[in-house]
């Protein structure tokens, strides 16, 4: 089966999350939410809290297939981009 991981941060652009995660679970992939922050409930961008299935430390992705960046301006960029293991992710 295939792995995604989905990195989360506060200011993620909801739809961007949640339709992507929708299609990629339909499709049998499975698929992990990572919360980049040091909390597992993440604010998005328009105040809905979603909780994230673990944290970004607890995992080496070393089997992921996919690794998914969904959105949101400026705020979500700027936390993702600055943050220095996704980078290497990367």
């Amino acid at each position: 089966m295939k792995k995604c991981y989905t990195f989360i941060t506060d200011g993620n652009e909801e739809g961007e999350y949640i339709n992507v995660v929708d299609i990629l679970k339909r499709a049998g992939i499975e698929t992990k939410t990572i919360s980049i922050t040091n909390s597992l409930d993440v604010k998005f961008s328009h105040g809905i809290v979603i909780k994230a299935d673990n944290l970004l430390e607890n995992y080496s992705y070393e089997d992921a297939d996919i690794l998914f960046f969904p959105g949101g301006m400026p705020v979500s960029y700027t936390h993702l981009r600055a943050h220095e293991t996704l980078m290497n992710l990367v």
